[in-house]
């Protein structure tokens, strides 16, 4: 299994963040975006940057299902604090992080659109997910991880082109996508909003 990443980002937007690693012959990868009203989401990012360093990555990868446990239960529990103060400041945090080691799957967080890209037959199909979960992400399987109404005003067309991501097999491929998405799904009088694609591939 390999991962492609791209990434845009609205400037002035909330926090991104995407790192991508080899452990040997697995790929794994971490991602987030994160924004708030009334106030900078510096605590989420700080936070997760902490723990993003301190998780063993390497040996997650030789076992995936059972660390992405242990990654469920800590980032759950930073979770509900920033939740907390959230709703202390009455400020609103709009925020979704993706844990991927392999083909397992990890998705935390809400206030973000999440899509899953299948492009499987030479068809493409695009779903919407919503929620926290576990899963599983086959070869040839895409994440679209992008701000609230990134998708508003993308023609359905688009987004099926999208999802073909068997088509993709560079980074400047995959960077084109993505900007092409980004381009279309946006209103004439509205500014780019920040958006992460991650595609899987034999």
């Amino acid at each position: 299994m390999n991962y492609l990443t791209s990434y845009c980002r609205r400037e002035g937007g909330g926090s991104l963040l995407l790192q991508e690693y080899r452990c040997g012959n697995i790929p794994a990868c971490f991602a987030l975006l994160c924004s708030r009203e009334g106030e900078k989401g510096g605590e989420m990012t700080e936070g997760l940057l902490s723990w993003n360093r301190g998780f063993p990555w390497h040996r997650a990868a030789k076992a995936p299902a059972r660390w992405l446990d242990r990654a469920e239960r800590e980032l759950g529990e930073l979770a509900a604090a920033w939740d907390g103060l959230s709703a202390r400041r009455e400020s609103r945090l709009r925020w979704r992080l993706l844990v991927c080691v392999d083909q397992e799957l990890l998705t935390l967080g809400s206030g973000c659109e999440l899509c899953l890209l299948s492009g499987s037959l030479g068809q493409g199909s695009a779903r919407r997910l919503g929620g926290s979960f576990r899963g599983c992400l086959e070869p040839g399987a895409g994440i679209l991880l992008a701000e609230e109404g990134f998708l508003d005003h993308l023609p359905p067309q688009a987004l099926a082109q999208a999802a073909r991501t068997r088509e993709i097999r560079t980074q400047q491929q995959a960077d084109r996508r993505l900007k092409e998405l980004a381009d279309r799904g946006r209103a004439p009088e509205e500014e780019k909003r920040s958006a992460i694609l991650l595609l899987t591939s034999v």
